[in-house]
């Protein structure tokens, strides 16, 4: 008689996720899609080396890659961005297309689960969507949905500004999507870069002091120039760290 394994408890949650693949992927020789896939997959691996571990899971998609980011909807836009201007650098460098990716942005739910390798993975409408977003952006083009634009416009205006409004198209089901066309920015994408720099930066020289460091620091009297300087680096740790709402449990199955 087999046995069965138990159902273990899954967690719901909100998260926010970028969707990426490499246009007209197939169509290529060989050659070319192993040069296309290595740079993309060059590209993701430097930049979600400066995020933390916990705070991203991504999944090869074979043409692209699926990143759920479960910290902040900020670090979806940085890779956006990121992943966009890398690639058309490297695109022109190596002589394939730079017009040749194509991302989607979105927020929503799914459950956690485990897939087929035993690995964590996510299933639920917050990919479907996800997928279904990235389908309506063109070759070289970053688009969004309503629910990814009210995630970070109201945190920056800089971050509004790069959207712009393009309607509500059916995907292939009937369903409804409104959409939003993304500008890259470098200079939001640098700000993102430096804000996410201070806010590593900051646990990991905390966690580097021994107890006499930080029993001296204590000791230590805090100028008010010291305390301003000190009040900033919060803030901008703040802003990277998690929102209470940014990732909400829904319940167990």
């Amino acid at each position: 008689m087999t046995e069965i394994e138990p159902h273990l408890p899954s967690r719901a949650l909100v998260a926010s996720f970028l969707f990426t693949d490499l246009v007209g992927y197939s169509k290529g020789t060989a050659a070319e899609q192993y040069a296309a896939k290595a740079t993309l997959s060059a590209i993701l691996r430097s930049n979600l080396a400066a995020l933390r571990d916990l705070d991203y899971r991504i999944k090869d998609t074979g043409d692209g890659a699926l990143i759920a980011f479960t910290s902040s909807p900020e670090h979806a836009l940085y890779m956006a961005l990121a992943i966009a201007e890398d690639f058309g650098r490297a695109a022109g460098e190596a002589g394939f297309p730079s017009n040749s990716l194509r991302t989607g942005l979105h927020v929503g739910s799914v459950k956690e689960s485990i897939d087929l390798e035993a690995r964590p993975n996510f299933v639920g409408d917050g990919i479907n969507a996800t997928k279904r977003i990235m389908d309506f952006a063109a070759p070289g083009q970053i688009t969004a949905s309503r629910a990814f634009f009210d995630a970070v416009a109201s945190l920056d205006s800089a971050y509004a500004d790069l959207f712009r409004h393009v309607g509500a198209p059916d995907d292939k089901h009937g369903r409804a999507h409104e959409l939003y066309a993304v500008s890259p920015s470098p200079t939001v994408l640098e700000r993102l870069k430096l804000d996410l720099a201070a806010a590593t930066r900051e646990p990991a020289e905390s966690a580097a002091k021994s107890p006499a460091m930080i029993e001296h620091e204590s000791a230590t009297v805090v100028s008010p120039d010291s305390r301003a300087k000190s009040s900033d680096a919060v803030d901008v740790v703040r802003k990277w760290s998690l929102p209470a709402a940014a990732v909400i449990a829904l319940g167990v199955a």
